[in-house]
């Protein structure tokens, strides 16, 4: 049980925080890592739908145009790429998502651990009679 407490104090430190308590500042400095996060995900859930929305856009014209066109190659061309560059975004996406929601429970479970601290001085205060 010790090895697990000192190994739970080391990765706090680690993450620039307290072992006992959560102070406002580091409450808000992971209030603002996560908002930084949650405006990245955002952001790549645009690119995202625009990189796929580009492919079908690419795709339908290179089926709707005629292919002795000039107009063909370059939708030829176009569904490759915006393909490869769907790919990449979605697995971004998906990437940025999980550590987003990683850093949201860490945020959460190192704010009960706070919370339970400050239970727990509570209690030897009550039951050392002040």
């Amino acid at each position: 049980m010790t090895n697990d407490k000192n190994l739970r104090n080391e990765l706090l430190k680690q993450d620039g925080l307290q072992a006992d308590t959560l102070s406002d500042e580091d409450r808000e400095a992971l209030r603002r890592i996560l908002k930084r996060d949650r405006a990245r995900v955002r952001r790549m859930k645009w690119i995202t739908g625009v990189a796929w929305a580009l492919l079908l856009a690419s795709w339908a014209g290179a089926y709707a145009v005629n292919p002795l066109s000039s107009v063909a190659p370059y939708f030829m061309v176009g569904v490759p790429l915006w393909y490869a560059l769907a790919i990449v975004c979605t697995f971004s996406l998906i990437i940025r998502s999980w550590a987003l929601h990683n850093r949201e429970f860490q945020f959460h479970f190192v704010e009960i651990e706070a919370h339970l601290q400050r239970i727990e001085e509570a209690i030897k205060l009550l039951s050392a009679g002040k």
